[in-house]
């Protein structure tokens, strides 16, 4: 018997990775002991392959609202089906493909894709989609880069610097499940405890 798959798949180490301090002008900022940022409600999450695409939209939600001052709801399937034709079609995504699609593609709002199926079945519903609006390009919004790190401290200045949460990809061991990987968006801390949400 094969045990299902949790749904992040581990990103290989790659020279695209860089410091995230890069990303940060001030690298004297004071990292306070308690902070908080904005926080949405958590999806209704009834299958296991798409945490990766449910912990994007999430963070691409609090992205929209500091920017616009209001909530819109951004598609899971689009970033779950947003995929080439050479790459993994099965369940699960490694969090840098998704990151690589979004912001080449962007995502779109749930009102213009409203599809969340598993794959297989979601990258075909993406590719109709782009086949049935040619211009589909006009409904995205395009993040401008993603960075990655594993060192706590600088995700603790990431997040204060730009009040965006973090995809984390953590070990489920660690968790009260056990059985791999799973996508998380991380929003802060509480002293040493990191604050988390689970899509």
């Amino acid at each position: 018997m094969t045990k299902k798959p949790i749904g992040a798949i581990r990103s290989l180490d790659d020279e695209r990775d860089y410091p995230i301090c890069m990303a940060y002008e001030d690298k004297t900022m004071d990292i306070p002991e308690n902070f908080t940022t904005s926080f949405q409600p958590p999806y209704a999450k009834q299958i296991s392959g798409n945490c990766v695409a449910q912990t994007i939209a999430n963070i691409m939600e609090v992205m929209y609202y500091n920017m616009m001052g209001k909530h819109e709801d951004f598609s899971v399937g689009f970033v779950y089906g947003n995929r080439d034709k050479y790459e993994y079609d099965g369940e699960g995504m490694t969090g840098r493909l998704a990151c690589n699609h979004l912001v080449k593609d962007g995502n779109v709002k749930s009102a213009v894709f409203d599809n969340d199926c598993e794959a297989p079945g979601i990258i075909r519903a993406v590719n109709k989609f782009k086949e049935q609006f040619p211009d589909w390009k006009e409904f995205t919004y395009v993040p401008v880069s993603y960075v990655r790190t594993k060192k706590a401290d600088e995700v603790k200045k990431f997040i204060m610097r730009y009040n965006i949460p973090v995809l984390a990809i953590v070990d489920t061991q660690y968790f009260y499940w056990a059985g791999g990987l799973h996508a998380m968006a991380l929003y802060g801390w509480e002293g040493d405890t990191a604050i988390m949400q689970n899509s």
